[in-house]
């Protein structure tokens, strides 16, 4: 029980630390964060049920569902790399365009680090792929007089990508508006069936993909890097938001 009680309480720091520490430096909440913190304590009390004598069966009811809860997110973990890295852009044709999803951006507009990841790695790609629509997708933050859309448009700009190949999305405020919306753009232009080169980060694109599909859009993955304090609750917050999808597909919601 000790070794088992040292590996809860282990697994319950790291957790919390990699809470704590985005929390702190980016003075915002999100639900990845909020997740790191209950597993944080739901680790913490399993390890202090570990050395208890009297409380047999709650703490096997409790190891019993952190192992079915670990086998859970190994599965949904291995869904989200393979969205990521098993479906790179097609070789030896040019996509239909290439959408950008929102992120954070600083009070006078600038891209924090996970969107700036996004936005270098799509002007990477633009640059050596003359004439693809670029839209990017984000609304107006909560507190903010810039949407995320016209903040990425001009970083974009400023990195020396012509603004005529780039349109702007401002009313989405979440993944699934997204893609919704840029789908309906691309229907402006009469394309049917569009392929898309989702430019996000990493654990972010089952989901994209989710939504792209079901607007009927093709999706490719362009995956920006995580910032590594971020990754963990960024991690967490897209499992959270897989298992809501895959709740809403069994129930038919």
């Amino acid at each position: 029980m000790k070794v088992l009680r040292i590996l809860f309480w282990g697994l319950g720091g790291l957790a919390f630390l990699f809470a704590l520490l985005p929390a702190v430096l980016n003075l915002q909440i999100n639900m990845g964060i909020v997740g790191l913190f209950l597993f944080a304590i739901f680790c913490g009390c399993t390890g202090w049920l570990c050395d208890r004598q009297k409380s047999d069966r709650l703490r096997s009811t409790m190891f019993v569902l952190f192992c079915l809860g670990m086998g859970v997110v190994c599965g949904f973990s291995a869904h989200m790399v393979k969205a990521a890295y098993g479906n790179p852009p097609p070789q030896g044709r040019t996509p239909d365009a290439l959408v950008v999803l929102g992120g954070a951006i600083e009070d006078d507009g600038r891209p924090m680090p996970t969107l700036k990841a996004r936005l270098d790695m799509a002007a990477a790609y633009l640059k050596e792929h003359d004439g693809v629509i670029c839209i990017v997708s984000g609304g107006v933050p909560d507190g903010q007089n810039i949407s995320e859309g016209n903040a990425m448009k001009r970083y974009l700009v400023g990195q020396g990508l012509s603004p005529a190949w780039i349109i702007v999305e401002d009313q989405a405020t979440n993944t699934k508006e997204n893609l919704a919306n840029s789908a309906a753009i691309l229907q402006d232009y009469m394309i049917e069936t569009p392929d898309v080169i989702i430019v996000t980060n990493g654990p972010h694109q089952l989901r994209g993909a989710f939504y792209a599909r079901q607007n009927r859009l093709v999706p490719y993955a362009l995956s920006a890097p995580t910032p590594f304090l971020s990754a963990p609750s960024f991690w967490a917050r897209e499992m959270i938001g897989i298992c809501q999808i895959a709740v809403q597909q069994l129930i038919g919601a």
